[in-house]
């Protein structure tokens, strides 16, 4: 295990890299960017790739709830990933690994001092705050969009909050065409002058008319939808039921023996 948990940075630029499509325009072959971190499972899928340009790995997850939340396959996969020697580079992790040279103790404590508050959601945040901490003067960010309404709904903020902390401080931030973080698209109206001026505010505003309609009319429709099961279930036992007995009658024909059946139909609409 290495104990030197805070050793200096490689440069001055830190290049924090994500799984989205993105990353593949990070700058793995330049220079400028000596430090290029990556997080979790993404270093397995380095090495698949034959990628091993990368110089720090964070994981905050501690190995209990990895392992409670991978396959088996996938579990040991990544732990023979964590605690192989992975030389000069370092694997910053909660949980202490037996024989694994590369790993480091997580630098939460140091992450915490810059953000002064317990606001830390996802592995992108203490990078952020961990490259404040070790003085990065640029921080760049590819394949990470957090575009979508999943788990990214709150990790997002966490994260925009992050770089405006860092902004705040000085440090340049720099995010590829396309990342939709801190509006980089530029899709995302200034409030109040712009949102009601602007296609994308109309479009929202017509969608989200459509979407009451459509969430009123389900109720009906699965009201609808299950008066048709429920004939449908009934005149499928008709069958069933007429089938039988269409067959007792072909066996009566041949000397078989034909019982009473009663009426079959389907009852009409209250």
């Amino acid at each position: 295990m290495i104990e030197n948990v805070d050793r200096p940075l490689l440069g001055p630029n830190v290049a924090i890299i994500g799984f989205s499509e993105g990353r593949k325009d990070a700058p793995w072959e330049d220079a400028q960017w000596s430090e290029k971190w990556i997080c979790n499972r993404l270093g397995v899928v380095l090495e698949k790739e034959n990628n091993t340009n990368w110089t720090r790995h964070f994981d905050p997850h501690q190995i209990g709830w990895t392992k409670d939340h991978f396959s088996p396959e996938l579990y040991a996969e990544y732990l023979a990933f964590l605690i192989r020697d992975h030389g000069e580079r370092i694997l910053y992790h909660p949980s202490a690994f037996e024989g694994a040279l590369s790993s480091s103790p997580f630098p939460l404590q140091q992450c915490l001092a810059v953000t002064r508050r317990k606001y830390l959601t996802c592995a992108i945040s203490y990078q952020i705050a961990y490259a404040i901490f070790l003085g990065a003067e640029k921080i760049g960010l590819w394949g990470i969009d957090l575009r979508e309404d999943t788990e990214y709904g709150y990790e997002r903020p966490n994260v925009e909050w992050l770089l405006g902390l860092a902004d705040g401080r000085g440090v340049d931030i720099v995010l590829p065409d396309g990342c939709a973080l801190l509006n980089n698209d530029g899709n995302m109206p200034l409030y109040g002058v712009e949102e009601t001026d602007t296609q994308m505010a109309d479009m929202e505003r017509m969608l989200s008319h459509r979407h009451k309609d459509i969430v009123e009319h389900i109720p009906k429709m699965r009201k609808e939808n299950d008066e048709l099961l429920k004939n449908m279930y009934i005149a499928e036992g008709a069958r069933v039921q007429t089938e039988i007995y269409l067959d007792s009658i072909r066996r009566a024909r041949r000397g078989g023996k034909i019982y009473d059946v009663p009426k079959i139909g389907i009852p009409e609409k209250e």
